[in-house]
């Protein structure tokens, strides 16, 4: 008698020959919470829900994203079986299959976590444990990053002992863990693994980060940046405190958003400028260099033509070509809110005026820079927002062109990104093997509640901004063919206040990047 694995392997093979047939795919999930406790299907959908869905959540908010071995999503969403009290994912196709979902980490807080049983993925019915089918996945890919900085980054890592450490107590533990034969207890220990893994993981990351800054030549295009919203403009009095306090902490590149002027939306009048040419000047003063950022994602007018945009970039690009010299053409233009989320804008239209706006730049003097900030949210994405989804259908649409840097802004707590760091920025390393990459804008939660996925504590926002700042400014020159970035979101909000009140948080801004620059 054939097995049932047997079936689906040679029921795939007859699909490769006759490409009418579909083979369905499915996966028996066994699962348990950081208490021991076995979760069925509605009690892993809240496992892996937000703080804001705590209660419950449906399949399609849960951030599952099931795609082939490339990355394309397969048929079947949602794929979670609602048939069954049990958690059975269910697809459609003869390709393999690769799972990313959301899951929290002990102690450490959610990241995005990837399945793909070690590169070989997922075929015909199978039955998984998911906290050791997650362990050893997330296990394998940091060995495989592993490798890569230590053989082919330039420069190549070199582990401290430290790290070793936390590298060998990562695998001893998944060792053991192996050899447990209770369901729950083989589940805990894997739990334990995946948080020694992560532990680790971040231990490279920074070590790297901080190797990178040895080179002098490296270190010296490091962006140690944050963002000044359009409000800034309301601060005209409070302008050279600003600069003061940003070089103070270390920071020497500023993201300024041109506010959309309702009178003059192309900037195509010199009074529209006055308040931006006396804050550029004072943030050269204070050794702060500038990107431009043509149009943010949540400022687009929801009737903005490609001409339009061409427009504004190029009279904005024109009137400060000697004062700044690096603009984000495209900013987070996989969001699903451009042009507002009840009548956005569409994708060719966003795509033409980057291509134009960029364009437009680059003539007014090729040597300036452009960039664009694509917006990390894969599974958590509405359909084919996810970014690398979204870029599946822009870059043979021409997305790219003419653009030198690629950024990715990264917002944990509504989108986990944590482990998958690393392998998200490798594939952008693939994706745009010309240009320079950076981590692009980032915060973490707008208020001090936490009302989306958690970093470190679930109700500890204070100290989990703190440790994502540490490790981003460390991670950022870690990134590969990177020129740092790191522009925190909500400057004005958590580090810069009104009637000129500096915050807890800028304190730690500028002594985590002094730890990192220090020699």
């Amino acid at each position: 008698m054939i097995s049932m694995n047997s079936f689906f392997t040679l029921f795939g093979a007859l699909c490769s020959l006759f490409p009418g047939l579909a083979v369905a795919g499915t996966l028996n999930i066994s699962a348990f919470d950081h208490k021991g406790q076995v979760l069925d299907r509605e009690g892993l959908l809240r496992f892996i829900a937000p703080a804001s869905r705590s209660d419950g959540q449906s399949p399609d908010q849960s951030g599952l994203l099931i795609s082939d071995l490339d990355g394309k999503p397969l048929e079947g969403n949602p794929w979670w079986d609602e048939k069954s009290k049990e958690t059975v994912w269910r697809w459609s196709g003869s390709s393999k299959a690769r799972i990313s979902l959301p899951w929290p980490i002990q102690k450490d807080g959610f990241s995005t976590v990837t399945l793909d049983a070690r590169g070989e993925g997922y075929a015909g019915e199978q039955s998984i444990l998911l906290n050791e089918e997650i362990a050893i996945n997330t296990y394998h890919r940091l060995q495989e990053s592993f490798q890569r900085r230590s053989s082919v980054w330039k420069p190549t890592y070199k582990p401290s002992i430290r790290a070793k450490e936390l590298l060998a107590e990562a695998k001893e533990m998944l060792s053991k863990a192996t050899t447990e034969k209770v369901l729950r207890k083989r589940a805990k220990r894997f739990d334990e693994a995946l948080a020694k893994t992560s532990f680790a993981w971040q231990q490279v990351l920074f070590e790297h980060g901080r190797q990178v800054l040895d080179d002098p030549k490296r270190a010296d295009r490091m962006r140690w940046g944050v963002t000044l919203d359009e409000r800034i403009v309301d601060r005209i009095k409070e302008y050279d405190w600003i600069g003061e306090r940003l070089n103070k902490a270390g920071v020497n590149w500023v993201r300024l958003v041109f506010r959309v002027n309702q009178e003059d939306f192309f900037y195509s009048r010199m009074g529209s400028f006055t308040l931006y040419d006396e804050l550029i000047t004072t943030l050269k003063r204070h050794r702060i260099h500038v990107m431009g950022s043509v149009l943010d994602s949540m400022l687009w007018p929801r009737d903005v033509t490609p001409e339009a945009f061409e427009t504004r970039a190029r009279n904005l690009a024109l009137h400060y070509r000697d004062s700044i010299r690096s603009w984000e053409i495209a900013s987070e233009p996989n969001g699903s809110w451009i042009g507002g989320t009840k009548t956005p804008v569409s994708d060719p239209i966003i795509l033409e005026s980057i291509r134009r706006g960029a364009r437009a730049v680059k003539k007014i003097d090729p040597t300036l820079e452009t960039s664009a900030s694509l917006h990390w949210w894969e599974g958590t994405a509405p359909k084919n927002r996810g970014l690398f989804q979204w870029l599946r259908w822009a870059l043979p649409r021409g997305f790219g062109t003419d653009i030198d840097i690629v950024g990715l802004s990264v917002y944990p707590d509504r989108h986990p990104l944590g482990i998958a760091f690393d392998p998200v920025f490798m594939k952008l390393r693939d994706l745009f093997p010309k240009q320079k990459l950076m981590l692009a804008g980032w915060s973490y939660e707008e208020n001090n509640n936490q009302t989306g996925y958690w970093w470190l504590a679930p109700d500890d926002v204070k100290n989990a901004r703190k440790d994502l700042a540490i490790l981003y400014t460390g991670a950022a020159p870690a990134i590969p063919e990177s020129v740092g970035g790191g522009f925190f979101w909500q400057t004005l909000d958590h580090m810069l206040k009104p009637k000129k009140r500096t915050t807890g948080f800028y304190r730690i801004y500028r002594n985590s990047l002094k730890r990192i620059k220090q020699k």
